[in-house]
C-alpha cells in the first residue's frame, strides 16, 4: 500500500477538547430552536429549514475564514464565544419581530424572498462567532480531533433539547438554559486579574442569556398586534396560537389560521356541499378541523358516527374553553369518536370504511400539509371510502377573477384528484370547494337546495338563495374555463409541488421581487432545472479525470466540496421524506439531528481509532454514499417504518463524519481542517441547502433529487479511482 504523501504528520487526537465540546453543544441546540422558530413563524413551511440551514453553514464559514485570519484581531476562542452568547438573543429577536417587520397581518403568508432575508439576517449573530470560535479552537489544538469533539458536543444539545428543553419548557426559557449553561462551562485561565474580569463577563452574558425567558410571552404577543394573544402551546405539528379581538377568538398553527369562532362560512360550506350530495350522512371521518366546528356542522345532517382524527389532543384540549358552547357540545355527543394520531397513518390502518371523508385543514402550505393532498393520499382515501363514497376538501381561490398563478394552484388539486377518482366537481368561491367519488355528483343548486330542505338543515347562511348565487352556471363555467388554460400538474409525496404553488401564489399577490423568478422556475421542465444545478459539478469532475490522465491531481477541494454538498443535501432531503411519509417533523427535528450527530461522532471516532489515511478509506466510503443514494432514489426507503427511517439519518452522519476525518488527515495542513478544503466543504454544503433542498425540491422531486446526487457522487468516485496521483490512490 503507497504511504500518502501529503497526509498531515499528526495524529488524530481522542482526548477530551471541552471547548470543541462546549461549541458543538451551542451550535446544534440554537440550530434546533432556529429550526422550530422558523417553522412556527413561517406558517410551518420546510422549505424555510433548507435556507435557515444554508445561511447558518453560511455565517459559520465566514466565521471559521475570520477565525483564521486578522479579521478579528486577537480575539481568543473564548472572546468569540462570548460574542455568540450575546448575538443568539438578538438573532432571535429578529425573527419574532419578522411578521410585524414585513408588515404582515394575522394569518397572512409570505413569499420565499422574505423568508430567505431572515435566514440570512438571523443566523448571522450567533453561528459567526462560533464558527469564528471553532476556527481559533482547531488552531491551537489537533483539528481532526476538535471536529470529533466539536461533533459529540451537538449530540449531546440534540439530545437535551429533544429529552428535555422542546417538551418541558416554552422556547424563551430552553433558549435561557442554553445560554445558561454555555456561559457557566466557560474556561477561566491566565493571570487572577484575567481570571476575574473573564468571570464576570461570563456571569454578565449568563444574565443576558435569560433576556429570552423574560421576553418570550411579549415578543410573540407582538406578531398579533391588534389582537390579545390568549394561548400558544407547542405541539408535534406546530406551534398553536389563539387571539382575541373584543369577543371573537381565532386559533392558528404556525400562523396559518385554524378556526374562527365568529366565521362558520367554511365548516358550513365544508360539510354542506358534500354530506348533500348523498341521502344520508352514514359514517364521516374528519381528519383535521373536527374541534373547530365542522364536527357541529356535520351533526346537523344527523349522521351515523363521526370520527375525528387530531394528531395533539393537548393543544386541542388547550384550545376547547376558547371554543363557543355549541362547539363544545358537538364534541360531547355520543356520536362523536376521538382519535389521537396522525390523520394519514390513521387512515393506512383503518379497518371501516367511510360513506364521506372530510379534510378540515389548511391548504398545502408545506410538506406536513401537502401530505394530505397528493396524488397517493388520495388513492389511500379512496380505498377507504364505501362505493360512492365522497372525499371533500376546501382551498383558497376567489371569488370572481381567476388569475393564471392561481388557476394553475387550483388545476393541480382537480388534476392530482383525478388521479384517484373518476367524477371530481369545484363549487366557486373565496374558497374553493373540491369534490370527489367514484359515483355521481351534483352541482345543481335546485338539486342541492331540494336535499337541504328535505333535511331541515337549511340556515340563514346556507339556503336555496345562496346556493343558486354561489353556484350560478356562469360562475362555473368560467372557473371551469380558467382551469382547463391552466397547466396542470400531478402533485404527489416525491414532488409536492401544490406547495411551490402555495408561494408562489402568495408571492404574486405580494407583488414581491421574488414572484417573476419563482414562476419562471415553475415554467422549466425538472430535467432541465437539475441539468443546470449538477452539470457545473460533473463538469469538473470530467476536467479532473482528464487533468489526472495527463499526470496532474485533482486539487483536494474537490472532494470536501461534493462531501459537504451531499451530507446536507441528504439530510435535509431525508427530513422532507419523513415528514411526508410520517409527519411530525416540528416535534421531532432535535431527535432527528441529534441522530445525524451521534453518527457523525461515531464516523469521525472510527476514523481517529483506525488512523484512516489509505485510499481505501476514502474510495469505499465514496462508493457507499453512491449506493445511499441509490437506495433513497429508487425510493426503496419509502417502506420503512418511522424508526427504521430514522436510522437514516445516524447511517449518513457516520459517513459524513468518517470521511470527513479520513480527508481531513489526508489532506496537508494547508488544504485540511482549517483550511480551504474546510471552506469547500461548508460551500459545498451551503449549495447543498439552498439550491437542492429548497429550491429544487418540490419542482424536480425528491426521487429526481438523490438521483442527482448519486450521479455527482459516482462522477467523484470515478475522478478519485482514477487519479493515481491523490493521496497516493
Amino acid at each position: 500500500m503507497p504511504e500518502l504523501p501529503n497526509a498531515d504528520p499528526r495524529l488524530v487526537g481522542l482526548k477530551l477538547q471541552p471547548a470543541a465540546l462546549r461549541l458543538g453543544f451551542l451550535a446544534a441546540a440554537w440550530q434546533i430552536f432556529l429550526l422550530r422558530e422558523f417553522a412556527a413563524q413561517f406558517y410551518g413551511s420546510e422549505i424555510s429549514f433548507g435556507f435557515v440551514l444554508a445561511f447558518w453553514l453560511l455565517w459559520g464559514g465566514l466565521g471559521s475564514r475570520a477565525g483564521n485570519g486578522r479579521l478579528l484581531g486577537r480575539a481568543t476562542a473564548e472572546g468569540c464565544l462570548f460574542a455568540a452568547l450575546i448575538g443568539a438573543p438578538f438573532g432571535f429577536a429578529l425573527l419574532r419581530l419578522s411578521g410585524p417587520a414585513l408588515g404582515l397581518l394575522p394569518g397572512e403568508v409570505t413569499g420565499f424572498g422574505p423568508i430567505l432575508l431572515f435566514a440570512a439576517v438571523s443566523a448571522g449573530p450567533m453561528n459567526f462567532f462560533l464558527g469564528a470560535a471553532f476556527a481559533r479552537t482547531a488552531a491551537h489544538r489537533r483539528p481532526a480531533g476538535a471536529y470529533l469533539w466539536e461533533s459529540a458536543g451537538a449530540a449531546a444539545g440534540a439530545a437535551l433539547s429533544y429529552g428535555f428543553l422542546v417538551p418541558a419548557l416554552p422556547a424563551g426559557a430552553a433558549l435561557a438554559v442554553i445560554g445558561v449553561v454555555g456561559a457557566a462551562s466557560s474556561r477561566l485561565d491566565g493571570p487572577a486579574a484575567r481570571r476575574r474580569a473573564w468571570a464576570w463577563a461570563w456571569v454578565g452574558a449568563a444574565a443576558w442569556s435569560l433576556l429570552p425567558a423574560f421576553l418570550d410571552a411579549p415578543s410573540q404577543a407582538v406578531r398579533w398586534r391588534p389582537f390579545e394573544l390568549v394561548l400558544t402551546k407547542d405541539g408535534p405539528s406546530g406551534r398553536m396560537q389563539a387571539v382575541r379581538r373584543a369577543d371573537e377568538v381565532t386559533v392558528y398553527e404556525n400562523g396559518l389560521k385554524t378556526f374562527a369562532a365568529a366565521d362558520r362560512s367554511e365548516s358550513v360550506e365544508s360539510a354542506g356541499f358534500a354530506l348533500l350530495q348523498r341521502p344520508r350522512a352514514g359514517r364521516v371521518l374528519l381528519l383535521g378541523g373536527g374541534w373547530a366546528g365542522l364536527a357541529a356542522e356535520v351533526l346537523r345532517y344527523d349522521p351515523e358516527a363521526v370520527d375525528i382524527v387530531e394528531s395533539d389532543y393537548a393543544a386541542v384540549k388547550a384550545v376547547l374553553p376558547f371554543l363557543p358552547p355549541r362547539d363544545r357540545a358537538a364534541l360531547a355527543d355520543p356520536r362523536v369518536h376521538w382519535t389521537i394520531a396522525d390523520g394519514r397513518r390513521h387512515l393506512e390502518r383503518a379497518s371501516r370504511r367511510y360513506d364521506f371523508i372530510l379534510i378540515g385543514l389548511p391548504d398545502p402550505a408545506t410538506a406536513q400539509l401537502n401530505r394530505f393532498y397528493s396524488a397517493e393520499f388520495f388513492r389511500l382515501a379512496a380505498s377507504r371510502l364505501d362505493p360512492g363514497g365522497v372525499l371533500s376538501f376546501r382551498a383558497g381561490a376567489a371569488e370572481n377573477y381567476i388569475g393564471p398563478v392561481l388557476a394553475r394552484y387550483l388545476a393541480t388539486h382537480e388534476a392530482t384528484l383525478r388521479t384517484a377518482f373518476p367524477i371530481v366537481e369545484i363549487a366557486p368561491g373565496a374558497s374553493a370547494v373540491f369534490l370527489a367519488s367514484r359515483g355521481p355528483l351534483t352541482l345543481d343548486p335546485d338539486r342541492l337546495a331540494g336535499e337541504l330542505e328535505r333535511r331541515d338543515a337549511a340556515t340563514a347562511s346556507f339556503n336555496r338563495a345562496f346556493l343558486q348565487a354561489r353556484l350560478h352556471p356562469l360562475r362555473r363555467e368560467s372557473l371551469r374555463t380558467a382551469l382547463s388554460a391552466a397547466g396542470a400538474a400531478i402533485n404527489s409525496d416525491d414532488r409536492p409541488i401544490s406547495y411551490f404553488y402555495h408561494a408562489l401564489l402568495w408571492s404574486a399577490q405580494k407583488k414581491g421581487p421574488d414572484a417573476a423568478w419563482l414562476d419562471r422556475l415553475a415554467s422549466i421542465r425538472p430535467s432541465v432545472l437539475l441539468a443546470a444545478a449538477i452539470l457545473p459539478l460533473l463538469l469538473i469532475m470530467g476536467a479532473s479525470l482528464l487533468r489526472s490522465r495527463r499526470g496532474s491531481r485533482m486539487p483536494p477541494s474537490y472532494p470536501f466540496l461534493v462531501l459537504g454538498l451531499t451530507t446536507m443535501a441528504a439530510e435535509l432531503l431525508l427530513m422532507i421524506r419523513y415528514q411526508t411519509l410520517h409527519g411530525g417533523l416540528y416535534g421531532r427535528v432535535a431527535l432527528l439531528l441529534g441522530l445525524f450527530m451521534a453518527g457523525t461522532t461515531a464516523g469521525a471516532w472510527l476514523a481517529a481509532r483506525i488512523k484512516a489515511e489509505t485510499p481505501a478509506a476514502i474510495l469505499v466510503p465514496s462508493a457507499v454514499s453512491f449506493l445511499l443514494l441509490g437506495f433513497s432514489a429508487l425510493g426503496w426507503d419509502k417502506g420503512l417504518g418511522a424508526a427504521g427511517f430514522a436510522c437514516l439519518f445516524p447511517v449518513w452522519g457516520c459517513w459524513g463524519g468518517f470521511l470527513f476525518a479520513a480527508l481531513s488527515r489526508a489532506c496537508p495542513a494547508p488544504e485540511g481542517l482549517s483550511g480551504r478544503g474546510y471552506a469547500a466543504d461548508l460551500l459545498g454544503a451551503f449549495a447543498g441547502s439552498l439550491v437542492l433542498s429548497a429550491v429544487l425540491l418540490p419542482l424536480a422531486g425528491l426521487d429526481r433529487l438523490f438521483a442527482a446526487l448519486a450521479a455527482i457522487n459516482l462522477a467523484l468516485l470515478g475522478a478519485l479511482a482514477l487519479d493515481r496521483r491523490f493521496r497516493g490512490v
